[in-house]
C-alpha cells in the first residue's frame, strides 16, 4: 500500500473491530482510537520481551522500534509479526514459558 493510501484511510485491517455493531464496550461502539490504544499496550508488553516496541502512527500505520534505533513502519497486525520475525533478536515464540509467565504477571 502506498503512503498517501495509508494517510487517507486505507489501512482498515479485517482485524479492525472499531464501528462494527458485533463489537461494543460496556454497551458503546469501540473507537477506532481506543481499540488501536489497547491493541498497542497489549503489543508492546508482548514484543519487551523480545526488545521491541510498536507506536501507533497518526491512526492509520504502525512503528515497530528495536533497542538498536532501527525502526520500520507496517500498517497492520500481519505486518507488525513479519517484521517481529526479522527485526528480533531471538525467534519469537508464542508458547515461549518466560513470555506466558509475563504475560501472566508472575515473576
Amino acid at each position: 500500500m502506498c503512503g498517501l493510501c495509508a494517510a487517507l484511510g486505507g489501512s482498515r485491517y479485517w482485524t479492525d473491530a472499531a464501528g462494527s455493531d458485533a463489537f461494543t464496550r460496556n454497551g458503546g461502539k469501540v473507537t477506532l482510537r481506543a481499540e488501536r490504544e489497547r491493541r498497542v499496550a497489549f503489543l508492546n508488553r508482548v514484543l519487551d520481551h523480545y526488545g521491541l516496541t510498536v507506536h501507533d502512527w497518526g491512526g492509520n500505520s504502525y512503528v515497530l522500534s528495536d533497542r538498536r534505533g532501527r525502526r520500520e513502519n507496517v500498517y497492520n497486525l500481519e505486518g507488525i509479526w513479519s517484521l517481529v520475525d526479522r527485526m528480533a533478536a531471538t525467534d519469537c515464540d508464542p508458547l515461549d514459558p518466560a513470555l506466558l509467565s509475563r504475560l501472566g504477571g508472575a515473576s
